[in-house]
């Protein structure tokens, strides 16, 4: 069985916290002052934006983006969100 490149993303989300998690916030534009709120929404959303382990990257951070938008907070802040 071999790794995912992305597990260490994909722990990040788990956990709230992470260089991993906090460098695709700086991607999406988010603010230094919305991050917190960027890794909780991703810890508490963690099941909608990874349902299954066959997950391709690209549907992992689509489903981010997704919930990213559907907090108003996340949607107004993070700058490059699509």
């Amino acid at each position: 069985m071999s790794l995912r490149k992305d597990t260490n993303l994909i722990m990040d989300m788990a956990r709230g916290e992470g260089e991993h998690l906090s460098a695709l916030a700086y991607l999406y534009g988010c603010p230094i002052e919305v991050r917190e709120e960027y890794a909780q929404m991703a810890q508490r959303n963690f099941k909608q934006i990874f349902p299954s382990y066959q997950m391709e990257s690209v549907n992992i951070l689509s489903n981010l983006e997704s919930e990213i938008v559907k907090n108003p907070l996340l949607a107004k802040e993070c700058k490059w969100v699509s």
